[in-house]
């Protein structure tokens, strides 16, 4: 997610939101491990749907390096299809939050990539250039 970790502090914007959005995808609020397809604009991760991973379920994004940390998802089209513990459209954790409400869909306020996933959110009146988009089976 961020190559330039390796060498060299997380110290931008950038770097971190890359880092946030992916971690931020991999929560799971119960510790079960759920299988999870990826899409984004980040190093590593590609554009694509799996038929093995049909449910949209969220965009995940954030700062979670910035005090306090930011820590965002929005509701993906099939969020409350497949529902698994720990994740999105199952009880409700307090991990990170959906900064369009109750149920707020990604497909207003975050630009979107086809069907893919989405590219940018606007939360807080800031745009966050780096989503991580999940789906899950």
């Amino acid at each position: 997610m961020a190559p330039e970790w390796e060498t060299a502090p997380c110290s931008t914007a950038d770097c971190q939101e890359r880092v946030s959005a992916c971690m931020l995808a991999h929560v799971n609020a119960s510790g079960v491990h759920i299988p999870l397809w990826l899409d984004g604009n980040l190093p590593g991760i590609q554009w694509g749907s799996s038929a093995d991973y049909p449910y949209q379920e969220g965009g995940f994004f954030g700062n979670i390096f910035s005090s306090p940390p930011k820590a965002f998802y929005c509701d993906g089209a099939d969020f409350q299809h497949g529902t698994v513990p720990g994740r999105l459209g199952a009880t409700s954790s307090s991990i990170y939050t959906n900064p369009f409400g109750t149920s707020g869909f990604c497909g207003g306020p975050c630009q979107s990539h086809g069907t893919d996933g989405f590219t940018s959110c606007f939360a807080q009146n800031y745009t966050f250039t780096h989503v991580a988009t999940t789906s899950r089976r």
